[in-house]
This record gives structure tokens, sequence and C-alpha cells, in this order.
């Protein structure tokens, strides 16, 4: 009976998946290159899971105003047009959720979680920003800056990566 148990036990656990978490956050700052300074907070983070995703999350916690054309990029440098910034765009336009049907620019809000898929080829250190860029007007609406990597599995995840 304690080896078909402990059979049984074995079996459960090899078929169970354990996934590693890791991320890097921080907290949306307006651009201060603006000409006309646009409402912009709340907090994001890539968070990469073994197995599963590398994602960009806006949290619950994220607002702004709708603009013309607002793209949401990871990228090396704050200005994503700077050489070497390799930004890469994640996200279609953001649009208003308001429900007013009112897009004038500044006019509706943008609020609540949002997630975009990262490449795979994405490693964990790769960006250290989250911008959210105008397109229209190329000018930088807000960005996070990321911190250190958290999540009691950070090692393991950097393992896993770097072996594969």
């Amino acid at each position: 009976m304690k080896t078909k148990l402990l059979l049984l036990l074995v079996t459960v656990l090899a078929s169970t998946n354990f996934y590693a978490q890791c991320s890097r956050s921080g907290t949306f700052v307006a651009s201060s290159t603006m000409p006309m300074a646009y409402p912009i907070s709340g907090s994001a983070n890539i968070t990469f899971t073994t197995g599963v995703a590398k994602d960009v999350n806006l949290e619950s916690d994220f607002t702004t105003v709708q603009g013309a054309d607002l793209r949401v990029y990871a990228s090396k440098n704050i200005d994503i047009n700077a050489a070497g910034a390799d930004a890469i765009q994640i996200s279609g336009q953001l649009l208003n959720d308001d429900g007013s049907g009112n897009s004038g620019a500044g006019s509706s809000v943008i609020s609540g979680a949002r997630t975009y898929a990262l490449p795979n080829s994405t490693t964990l250190g790769e960006y250290d920003f989250i911008v959210i860029q105008c397109i229209a007007i190329g000018a930088r609406w807000g960005h996070v800056e990321l911190g250190a990597n958290s999540g009691a599995d950070c090692n393991a995840l950097s393992l896993d990566e770097k072996n594969t």
C-alpha cells in the first residue's frame, strides 16, 4: 500500500507544472518634454514566468488620457528613438475606455490593467523602460523605469533562461 501511494505521489508531482516567476516594476512618470502635461499614473512591470509567458503589465491603477495614437514600447533607453534604445512596440493603439465616444486627445480616460506579450527571445534584463509614446506628434507621453528583479524565483528563472 505504501508503495502504491508513493508511486501515485511521484506520478502527480511529475505531471504538475511548477513555474518560476520574476518581475521588474516601476511607477509611471509623465514626460517633461511634452508641450502640455498630460496626466499619467500607476505602475507597470515586466514579468517572466518560465514555460508560460514574458509580459509587460500595466497594473489596475494605471490611468492616462486618450492621445493621438498612443503605443506601448519596451526600450533600453527612455528615448525610444535614441541610438541603442532597441525599442520594440508591444501594443496597438491605446484606446479610451470610458464609453463616452469622445476620442479627442486629452479628453477621454484610459485606465485599468492591460497585458502585452514580449517576444520569447526577450531576456529578463534586456529592457529598462516601459514607454508610452504618442506617435502622431513623436513625443513620449510617459515612462516607467524598471527596478531590480523581484520574486523568490528570480535566480531559478535566470538559470533556466541561460540554459535555454
